[in-house]
């Protein structure tokens, strides 16, 4: 792991590793959502949306709203330039570490990454972010046509 590009926060989410729910989800052991407040929300988001629910499949669905990594920002340049290129290292070095992690497992050779780095004019309020979720029943068809993105740089990356 490139301990220079990748900040404590993305090691420690990388060394806890992947795991299984009981519903079948593979996440990340860190962001697993293990207080009642969190899995309340997500049951009610997933209810609200049957919809969108039934278009990934309720496993998908769950995998892509709690392997959502923020990625931090704390030691990167603020110039416009230097900062999207930090960013998007940073980001990308925690895709390959997640991927490589979770490669002992079947269900990665479908694992999808998403990196959304904000490129507008707020780029340094924006924020930058990797979502994870297997392939099955689809993947989300807002991600179908990337040219839409105007305020954003989106990459799909699959493992």
């Amino acid at each position: 792991m490139q301990d220079d590009v990748l900040p404590d926060e993305l090691r420690t989410i990388i060394r806890k590793g992947w795991y299984f729910t009981p519903a079948g989800a593979f996440v990340l052991e860190a962001l697993e959502p293990r207080s009642m407040l969190a899995k309340t929300f997500l049951t009610k988001h997933f209810r609200r949306n049957r919809e969108l629910a039934s278009h990934w499949g309720g496993v998908a669905d769950y995998e892509y709203h709690t392997n959502d990594v923020k990625i931090p920002e704390s030691g990167l340049p603020s110039d416009k330039e230097r900062f999207l290129s930090a960013v998007a290292i940073r980001a990308l070095c925690f895709i390959e570490e997640a991927f490589r992690s979770a490669a002992r497992f079947e269900v990665s050779n479908g694992l999808t990454a998403v990196v959304s780095v904000g490129v507008g004019d707020n780029y340094l309020s924006h924020g930058t972010t990797v979502k994870f979720f297997t392939r099955r029943a689809g993947r989300p068809d807002w991600y179908e046509d990337l040219e839409r993105f105007k305020i954003e740089a989106i990459a799909v990356l699959t493992r």
